[in-house]
């Protein structure tokens, strides 16, 4: 969607045959803009299929591609109707997966390594140490 590749559109099939998802990369984090892939971050996490849809296994390979995706690198995840993303977006809350793949799925470019995720729930710009290193709030 931009020349530099900051904004891209992402094929997310399942809920719709055409269904659309935009990435945002910002400042070292995935902003995953995920319409109705899924409606929470919950129900993507453990592969629910939830609302209506248009082809099942459709949403569950989706489902699938997004976890590896959010595995491979820091991901803000933000389904339209989980009413915690707002909160995860304003605290830059990566969404928890444990590394598991070496390429990003849904994008297609290949990663160097895997990455654990960078800005966990419960930290935030503010619980960072000097050096900018996240921290657990006390």
């Amino acid at each position: 969607m931009t020349a530099d590749g900051a904004v891209v559109a992402v094929a997310t099939p399942g809920h719709t045959r055409d269904h659309l998802s935009v990435i945002v990369e910002d400042d070292g984090a995935a902003i995953f803009i995920a319409g109705d892939a899924s409606y929470t971050e919950e129900a993507m996490l453990s592969g629910r299929i939830d609302g209506v849809g248009a082809d099942e296994s459709a949403e569950l390979a989706t489902l699938a591609a997004i976890r590896a995706f959010a595995a491979s690198r820091p991901t803000i995840y933000l389904p339209t109707h989980d009413p915690d993303a707002a909160r995860r977006l304003a605290e830059r809350c990566a969404t928890q997966s444990s590394p598991r793949v070496r390429s990003d799925p849904v994008a297609g470019v290949e990663r160097g390594a895997s990455l654990q995720a960078g800005m966990a729930c419960g930290l935030s710009a503010a619980s960072s140490d000097e050096a900018g290193s996240p921290r657990a709030r006390e």
